[in-house]
C-alpha cells in the first residue's frame, strides 16, 4: 500500500491537498489509481486508510476507510552520527539507514570530512529532509527520522543532548580488540526490559584520526570494530545498525 506523510491541514473533508512534489511522486511516479487504497500518516500521530475516488490536476478526492493511532516503535532508539563523506554518499546513508529504522541523523564535520558553506549547508539540509521523508514512506515507517544541523566534531562531543545516550559507539578501523557484537551482547544483558538509546558515530573516507578517537574516548565513546574487512563509509553505518537491530528485534 502506498504511504504518504501529510499534515492535518492538508486533509479538508474528502479533499487531499498535496504539494507539487508529493502530487508528482504519487500520481506521476507511483501511478496511484482510482479505487486504490492509500495510507496517510497525519502529523506523525495518526494513520488514515483512504480510498482514492477522483484524481484532479492538483489534488485527490478520497473516502476515509479507517483511522488509528500510530503503533509503538522499536525497542531500541538508534541515532547515526556521520562524518560527511564526499559526493552524495551521505544521501545513501540516510536512505538505507532510514529503511532499517534509525531514529535520527547527525551530520558531522571532522578533520577528514568535507565542509559546506552556510548557504550550501542549508540547501543540503533541505534535500536530506526530502530523502528522509521519501525513504520513510517507501519503507512504510510512521515517523520520519530527525535530522540535526551540520556541526563540527568538537561541538557534537560537547553537546549535552548527545551525552544522554545509554551507549555511545565510534566505528574505527584502528580498533583490533573490541568488536561491536561483543559490546552489544554485554550491553543488552545489562539493559533487559528497557528501551535503550544507542549513538553510532562513523567516520568519513580515511576514517577518524587517532587524536580524534582519543578525544572521543575521553567523552565516553567506545571504539569498536565491525569486522576484519574495511567497509566503505556509506556501508559501515548500515552494517552497524543491522547488527544493533539483530540484538534487539
Amino acid at each position: 500500500m502506498i504511504q504518504l506523510f501529510i499534515s492535518k491541514n492538508q486533509l479538508k473533508g474528502d479533499v487531499l491537498d498535496l504539494s507539487a512534489d508529493d502530487y508528482h511522486h504519487l500520481v506521476r511516479v507511483l501511478h496511484v489509481s482510482k479505487q486504490e487504497s492509500i495510507r496517510l500518516v497525519v502529523d506523525e500521530k495518526e494513520i488514515v486508510i483512504a480510498q482514492v475516488r477522483e484524481i484532479s490536476k492538483k489534488n485527490l478526492t478520497i473516502s476515509v476507510l479507517e483511522k488509528k493511532l500510530i503503533p509503538s516503535q522499536n525497542n531500541v532508539r538508534i541515532y547515526c552520527a556521520q562524518a560527511l563523506p564526499k559526493q552524495d554518499k551521505f544521501c545513501e546513508i540516510l536512505k538505507f539507514c532510514t529503511e532499517l529504522g534509525v531514529d535520527g541523523f547527525i551530520p558531522i564535520e571532522s578533520a577528514r570530512s568535507i565542509y559546506f558553506s552556510h548557504h550550501d549547508a542549508a540547501l543540503k539540509h533541505s534535500r536530506w529532509q526530502t530523502i528522509l521523508k521519501l525513504a520513510a514512506e517507501q519503507s512504510q515507517r510512521f515517523l520520519i527520522p530527525k535530522l540535526e544541523p551540520i556541526q563540527t566534531l568538537e561541538a557534537f562531543i560537547h553537546n549535552q543532548t548527545y551525552q544522554n545516550f545509554d551507549l555511545k559507539l565510534v566505528l574505527w578501523e584502528g580498533e583490533k580488540k573490541v568488536f561491536l557484537k561483543s559490546v552489544l551482547r554485554v550491553f543488552n544483558d545489562n539493559t533487559l526490559d528497557q528501551n535503550p538509546s544507542i549513538l553510532l558515530l562513523t567516520g568519513p573516507e580515511g576514517g577518524f584520526s587517532e587524536q580524534e578517537i582519543q578525544v572521543l574516548k575521553e567523552h565516553a565513546f567506545v571504539s569498536v570494530s565491525i569486522g576484519n574487512s574495511i567497509l566503505r563509509t556509506e556501508h559501515a553505518a548500515f552494517a552497524a545498525v543491522a547488527m544493533v537491530l539483530y540484538e534487539y528485534l
